[in-house]
């Protein structure tokens, strides 16, 4: 069936293929335009890569410059982390001997030194502990030291001082009479000469100690000997007839003394020894006997001193200690002066006390302290005129000794 022109369904049909037809013509068109663009950007490619092939031997040295620089490097590197590793694993190998205790620091400040806990620590071991010791030392002392310990331990007074002797001999007036040994003695004689204005017509002056080596014996020696250098009449009796002395000073050697005139066996006359001091006589101690303290207290001892009082100005007793044996307390109700010998360094504290009790008591009368051995260096002690021990101007025989280099730079 024909359709006719006018027909819409015709008309309609011819329109859609009118569309149809632009439509694929145009699409075609496009079609060739885009193909177009793609044949012009293959012909620059072409272009690029027909260029690039010309300048391809350049690009390649400069690849193979950049490859070796490359290569190189990542040797290096490589070669460095093989070293590094290996120095951790020698690290990690290896024991240290060091040991950190404690930090140089703390809260910004240095652990040590510490001012404080040092000047603490110092002042501690310094003052403290020396105190201390010093404190103990003293109280457990028990021997005198000084003058002041006696002092402080006794109202007795001192009768003067008695320096270190160095002479090997009991009568050092005689071996060195301008000692200052010498003249410590002539000032005790003075200071006697004041404890003795009873009336008397002659004078007993009684030495004992409490223990033995406390230097009565050389006391008494020279005691007598500066009484005698003054033209009075002196005798010294030794009463320690269980110790027997010594009197190759005075150049007596007889063993006849009081011991034997006591037991009845001798007079007077016989146990009185001229020595080769004009008017100093000596009565030794004589044979040992069994009963020594049986004979102090006899009549003929009292008789003895009656004798003698009639015949001498000064009669020196050297007793026997003390503080050992009784025979110096029954000998002291026939002196009229006591001294008791101290020696420095040597004599107990404690054997004061006991003096202290008779002299409170009064059962001894007269009574002074001499101290002995005493170490003029230590403390300025005087002789009674306000003078020191030595002047260092040749006053004493001891100060023209020759001195050692030591003592000619330090002691001027």
């Amino acid at each position: 069936m024909r359709l006719n022109e006018n027909n819409p369904i015709y008309k309609d049909s011819y329109i859609q293929l009118n569309e149809l037809k632009f439509n694929l013509l145009k699409s075609i068109d496009n079609i060739n335009k885009s193909n177009e663009l793609n044949m012009n950007n293959i012909d620059d490619q072409s272009r690029q890569i027909l260029d690039d092939l010309r300048n391809l031997p350049e690009v390649e040295r400069e690849l193979v410059n950049i490859q070796r620089l490359y290569n190189l490097s990542e040797t290096l590197y490589v070669f460095l982390l093989e070293k590094r590793a290996e120095a951790g694993i020698t690290k990690s190998s290896n024991t240290s001997d060091i040991k950190l205790i404690d930090a140089a620091m703390v809260e910004g400040r240095p652990v040590k030194p510490q001012p404080l806990k040092n000047y603490t620590i110092a002042g501690f071991l310094g003052v403290v502990i020396p105190s201390l010791l010093i404190i103990l030392l003293d109280y457990f002392d028990n021997r005198i030291r000084s003058k002041e310990d006696i002092f402080r331990l006794t109202p007795i007074p001192l009768l003067g001082y008695i320096g270190h002797s160095k002479i090997k001999s009991d009568l050092v007036i005689d071996r060195n009479p301008k000692s200052a040994i010498s003249e410590s003695f002539r000032t005790i004689r003075s200071n006697l000469r004041y404890m003795t204005n009873n009336g008397k017509t002659s004078e007993i002056v009684l030495i004992t100690s409490s223990i033995s080596g406390e230097g009565k014996t050389f006391c008494a020696k020279n005691l007598a000997y500066v009484f005698s250098i003054t033209g009075e009449r002196v005798v010294l009796l030794n009463t320690d007839m269980r110790k027997p002395t010594s009197n190759r000073e005075f150049e007596i050697h007889s063993s006849v003394g009081l011991s034997n005139y006591l037991a009845g066996l001798v007079g007077v006359d016989d146990v009185v020894n001229k020595t080769n001091q004009e008017n100093l006589d000596l009565i030794v101690a004589g044979d040992v006997p069994p009963n020594p303290s049986e004979l102090i207290l006899s009549p003929k001892f009292s008789q003895l001193i009656d004798e003698l009082r009639e015949r001498y100005d000064y009669i020196i007793i050297d007793t026997p200690p003390i503080g050992i044996l009784s025979d110096g307390l029954e000998l002291m109700k026939y002196s009229d002066i006591n001294i008791f010998m101290i020696r420095q360094d040597y004599s107990l504290k404690g054997y004061l006390n006991n003096l202290n009790d008779f002299y409170n008591s009064q059962k001894v009368k007269n009574l002074a302290i001499l101290f002995n051995d005493v170490d003029m260096r230590r403390q300025n002690y005087s002789y009674g005129y306000g003078y020191g021990y030595g002047y260092g101007y040749g006053y004493y025989a001891e100060d023209n000794g020759s001195k050692n280099w030591f003592s000619r730079l330090f002691k001027r």
